[in-house]
């Protein structure tokens, strides 16, 4: 015997059986497609940071505790290192320096790379180092007259030679990104 509802026939109680039961499926799947979409959005802006500050970014792949900054001038660097120093001014007069070839023993992480942030300059930098479009080092804050001749990479890299850049990014009083550099470099695995 089934039950019905009093002033309802069979058909109409299965009706709104039905009715019900597409509703819950349809909440269902709305529930999903948000899931699915809040998710997406949470990789995306993981992949792609709109900042890359370390206030907005405190996991960002920075350096290592190893990691030392030097201040003052660059040390004695012979007359082929003084060749291969690359230097840039911006019409913001932001002055970029970098050894132009940077080595590391293969499967390694330590990159031996001269980065600096001139005395010159008037603003805090930090830098990226970029190798075949991967983002591979993020410096720690340098302030001007400072430099680094060591850092320690996400990921060891094969043998090989690569073409790489040292993306520099001008920081305001903030320690927001109010401008960015690149200097091309190489690095030489072997």
């Amino acid at each position: 015997m089934e039950y019905h509802a009093p002033n309802q026939s069979p058909q109409k109680s299965e009706q709104t059986l039905q009715k019900i039961q597409r509703q819950a499926n349809w909440l269902l799947f709305l529930s999903v497609v948000t899931i699915l979409l809040l998710l997406f959005f949470y990789v995306w802006c993981w992949l792609f940071p709109a900042c890359t500050c370390s206030r907005c970014m405190p996991c960002a792949a920075t350096a290592a505790q190893a990691d030392e900054i030097f201040t003052g001038e660059l040390p004695n660097l012979s007359e082929e290192e003084k060749q291969k120093l690359t230097s840039q001014n911006s019409v913001s007069d932001f002055t970029v320096q970098a050894v132009s070839i940077g080595t590391i023993k293969p499967e390694t992480k330590e990159l031996h790379l001269t980065v600096a942030n001139p005395k010159v300059n008037q603003q805090d930098c930090r830098f990226r180092v970029v190798i075949e479009g991967e983002t591979v080092y993020i410096s720690p804050v340098l302030s001007p007259d400072s430099y680094m001749t060591t850092e320690t990479l996400s990921e060891p890299i094969s043998s090989g030679t690569y073409p790489a850049q040292v993306e520099y990014l001008i920081l305001d009083q903030d320690g927001n990104i109010s401008g960015e550099m690149v200097v091309e470099v190489t690095i030489q695995c072997k």
